[in-house]
């Protein structure tokens, strides 16, 4: 055989035997996010390095977030469930005040009415307003209060909401809707808004509540025992904030 051929085929051999070996290496937190920045490198068939490629460094993004927290006011509920209702409210507000979300509260019952909206939150003044909420009590018109937060909190600048930011609404109920849907989650859709549902106690139905979450609705409704149960809540909801704050789709 040609010493030619013999040196080529060497060559095609030693190239085979070439391998790549990424890793993970660097880490770095978002808002309770972690980012992974990795290196790889290629080695030939001596295991020695013939070179490297790092990643483009994923930057911590935050994108700012409007948050409603529609409250059930409904004569269901006695005095101090209502009070843990918005002890719930505001433990996840204090938990996520330095993130680039900002919050609005409504609560619902036969009529619904806007407890503090973005621009008092942003102002400070939406922790004297909740306190001061008085319970509502009387029926559960869900869908009468999905439209109101629309109207008066997304789509409304004077609540101090911004046009351009991720949507999200957090339900908390203990009953299912008294009144009749009519395109309100069709219009959540269009509006790319992210819905949470927290049920609570043994009159809510739970395929009820799924028809108000975003999809997957199995991953997007939580059902409790009773109101004692939020703060076991606090966790998980927490990271689905977490999630739609650094990217849109995050809702799994």
């Amino acid at each position: 055989m040609p010493s030619h051929s013999m040196s080529q085929m060497k060559k095609q051999s030693a190239a085979k035997m070439n391998g790549w070996s990424c890793s993970p290496s660097f880490t770095h937190e978002c808002d309770g996010n972690s980012y992974l920045n990795g290196i790889c490198y290629q080695f030939n068939s001596r295991l020695n390095t013939v070179t490297n490629i790092t990643t483009a460094f994923q930057e911590c993004t935050k994108s700012k977030v409007n948050l409603v927290f529609l409250f059930d006011g409904s004569s269901s509920m006695p005095m101090s469930e209502f009070n843990m209702n918005k002890k719930f409210i505001w433990d996840i507000v204090t938990t996520l005040k330095n993130s680039s979300i900002e919050f609005a509260a409504a609560q619902f019952s036969t009529a619904v009415r806007t407890v503090f909206t973005f621009k008092d939150y942003v102002s400070g003044t939406a922790k004297e307003k909740l306190d001061a909420e008085v319970h509502m009590k009387s029926l559960t018109n869900t869908y009468k209060a999905i439209r109101f937060t629309l109207k008066n909190l997304f789509n409304n600048e004077e609540s101090g909401a911004d046009p351009e930011a991720i949507k999200a609404l957090v339900i908390i109920t203990d009953g299912s809707p008294s009144d009749i849907e009519g395109n309100e989650i069709q219009r959540c859709e269009e509006l790319k808004i992210a819905r949470f549902v927290i049920g609570v106690g043994s009159k809510v139905q739970l395929e009820n509540l799924k028809k108000l979450a975003s999809e997957p609705t199995e991953n997007n409704t939580f059902m409790i025992q009773n109101y004692n149960g939020l703060n076991g809540l606090l966790d998980k909801l927490l990271n689905k904030i977490y999630g739609i704050e650094g990217n849109k789709n995050t809702l799994e």
